[in-house]
């Protein structure tokens, strides 16, 4: 198949003119990207399709979106590799990303495109490794899955991606970016999530995206994933009496309250938030959101541990 790249500026909408290609889009004043349709798209009209963003690294960072192609998944589209997902690959002036218009990009595609909104995966190589590491932290929500390359972070609010499923790759020899940077977020992760795994290349340096992006077993893995959503649970109600009372955090309190089978949570005199139960010991709100309440009961004390945009524990006082 003959691929051409075609060049479009939109302000707030976007076109169905181009597939299996990649096109120059742009969100108004935020984001230039390249987008990629898959074979099949204008066609199968009733047919919702995975998406994958991809975020470059340093050196593909300016205005010139050509420059985006170096490297990664746009690299491999540009020389005719067809891929089953919709790709979108944003391009960063700055040395680093902006998650909030990474937020609004997305956002604006699964508005335009049919994007199968359970199959959202998100990778990125060196800065943009980094990258995929915050962008996936901020909005967990978004993703089945990410694949984080060559890249790393502080492991702050690392909780956050415990639903989520983590493949990072790094070189060994890498002497941009340690591979201590990888290893210390995997290792943390794991202390709440079991679906993270790491890949370390013995004999690669800083590129090690080319053997990833060229691996089918990659894509096999990245596209069996689906996000994450709490499934409802029936509790005994003496279980969720014990759970009743009044928890002390580092800054506030909270109590919990059972009611005709239900776990209300109170953070405050005015505030009622009712949980559902996904199991005997946890609770959430939204299925999926990330947000969650965590029981804990032994010997010595009983914990509420509330996962939100921090992991606070609570401790039971009466």
């Amino acid at each position: 198949m003959i691929k051409t790249l075609l060049s479009i500026s939109m302000p707030l909408f976007l076109a169905f003119s181009a597939f299996a290609q990649q096109s120059h889009e742009k969100l108004v004043r935020e984001t230039d990207y390249l987008l990629y349709l898959p074979e099949g798209y204008k066609e199968q009209i009733d047919k919702q399709f995975p998406l994958v963003m991809y975020l470059h690294g340093s050196g593909e960072s300016g205005s010139d979106l050509e420059r985006v192609k170096g490297n990664g998944l746009p690299k491999l589209v540009a020389q005719g590799k067809e891929f089953p997902f919709i790709l979108i690959s944003p391009q960063t002036d700055n040395l680093g990303w902006n998650e909030d218009e990474l937020y609004r990009l997305l956002q604006r595609t699964k508005q335009s495109y049919r994007v199968d909104t359970n199959r959202i995966y998100l990778t990125g190589i060196s800065m943009g490794g980094a990258g995929t590491w915050s962008m996936a932290i901020k909005y967990p929500e978004l993703f089945a899955a990410i694949a984080p390359i060559a890249g790393g972070r502080d492991t702050a609010n690392l909780f956050r991606l415990r639903n989520m499923a983590v493949w990072a790759f790094h070189g060994f020899k890498d002497d941009v970016a340690p591979p201590k940077r990888s290893i210390e977020m995997v290792d943390i992760l794991r202390r709440f999530c079991s679906n993270v795994r790491l890949t370390l290349y013995p004999q690669a340096n800083h590129n090690s995206w080319d053997t990833t992006y060229n691996n089918p077993k990659f894509y096999t893995w990245l596209l069996n994933q689906r996000k994450f959503l709490y499934q409802p649970v029936k509790v005994k109600q003496k279980i969720l009496n014990t759970y009743a009372g009044k928890y002390a955090g580092p800054y506030d309190t909270v109590e919990v309250l059972v009611e005709k089978g239900h776990l209300i949570l109170k953070p405050r005199p005015d505030r009622f938030i009712e949980m559902k139960a996904a199991s005997d010991t946890k609770f959430y709100v939204r299925a999926w959101e990330p947000v969650d309440a965590e029981f804990i009961i032994n010997s010595k004390e009983q914990l509420c541990i509330l996962n939100r945009q921090a992991r606070m524990v609570y401790k039971k006082i009466r």
